[in-house]
């Protein structure tokens, strides 16, 4: 489909706010939808790549740009790269629970504990996706994308790729300042994703359990391997639980997940934090828990401002969510209030995860 017209972007996002686009285009051709992003450059038109729509909040003035969506769903396995391994390439608009679901189907171990992540496949690398211990930058093997500083197609292998909890340098790039020749970034940055090629483990079984509630959810030991679809099965029901998968029906789901990423601290930052307070060990530091932080501030299960329509979810405090009618504004006004509160109780400033649009 190619709309080369306005949308209301609240239509397309799990927030369900936004003003309208300047343009919208959604293509399902491959060639097409990079010449399109290089076009709008050349033409110094501000450009925001959509994929799944579920990690953004739209302002209400809307984005004058253009808004450009890759439709294609398109799946391969590439090659046998060894006897337990396997590559499988995967079309930036392929919808990742869907791929996750394929995975399992066809045999693949390492995806399972993502389950029911909404957005698309494109996004995994540039927001490091990851859930229950595990962080998809461990699968990727390459990724392909338009270059819009270069404007050619180049392949980004992980050491380019700078992977970071909920980050990467795609995700970065929007304030790249190396650039010899500027374009207008705009929220999508220098590199658009293409395709994702991922090395997968060929075997039922899903990778040792890592996270204890989600072991003690399945019934086994911390690292035991079990299978794939039952793992799949108990991370459904989990994020069904605490309103992390998207369902529309649900006004708890009318929001981007988890707003903000969980706190990552040195060792000396560790030794200032609350006792009681979880910690758990992450790289050269430690990585903490905003949900936490954000409950024992004060701020509990639907938390709202006044008679604001944005509010925690009902079911997770990580959700800041559109239970009736709310504004841009209002999430981030309701942000801004539980950043500030944590701030002042803990001394941590939490980090919004969803990109800003049009603001």
């Amino acid at each position: 489909m190619d709309q080369a017209s306005s949308l209301l972007l609240a239509d397309k996002t799990s927030f369900h706010i936004g003003g309208k686009a300047q343009a919208f285009v959604k293509t399902e051709d491959r060639d097409e939808f990079y010449l399109r992003a290089k076009e709008a450059d050349k033409k110094g038109l501000p450009l925001f790549v959509l994929g799944g729509g579920s990690n953004v909040l739209v302002s209400d003035e809307g984005f004058d740009g253009l808004v450009l969506q890759d439709g294609r769903e398109e799946l391969e396995i590439r090659s046998n790269i060894s006897r337990d391994y396997v590559e499988v390439k995967v079309s930036a608009g392929y919808e990742w629970d869907s791929f996750v679901a394929w995975t399992i189907d066809h045999g693949l171990s390492g995806l399972a504990a993502l389950s029911g992540i909404p957005g698309s496949t494109g996004a995994s690398p540039v927001q490091n996706i990851g859930a229950y211990g595990y962080e998809v930058a461990s699968y990727i093997t390459q990724v392909h994308a338009y270059d819009r500083f270069l404007q050619e197609e180049v392949v980004l292998k992980p050491e380019d790729l700078a992977f970071a909890y909920r980050s990467s340098a795609i995700k970065q790039s929007i304030q790249d300042a190396q650039a010899s020749d500027p374009v207008i970034l705009g929220p999508t940055g220098r590199w658009i994703v293409l395709d994702v090629v991922y090395t997968l483990e060929k075997s039922p079984l899903a990778e040792g359990i890592k996270y204890a509630e989600l072991a003690r959810e399945l019934g086994v030991e911390q690292g035991k391997r079990i299978d794939s679809y039952k793992v799949r099965e108990q991370v459904l029901k989990l994020r069904s639980q605490k309103g992390m998968r998207y369902m529309p029906e649900d006004r708890d789901c009318w929001s981007a997940g988890s707003f903000f990423t969980n706190p990552v601290l040195s060792a000396e930052e560790e030794k200032q934090l609350d006792p009681e307070a979880p910690r758990y060990p992450y790289k050269e530091g430690f990585k903490t828990s905003a949900a936490w932080l954000i409950d024992h501030a004060g701020f509990h299960k639907g938390f709202k401002l006044d008679d604001s329509g944005a509010q925690l979810s009902t079911k997770h405090v990580l959700a800041l969510c559109n239970h009736k009618n709310a504004r841009a504004q209002d999430v981030l006004h309701l942000a801004h209030h539980i950043q500030n509160g944590v701030m002042k109780r803990y001394g941590i400033k939490l980090h919004m995860e969803p990109v800003k649009v049009g603001f």
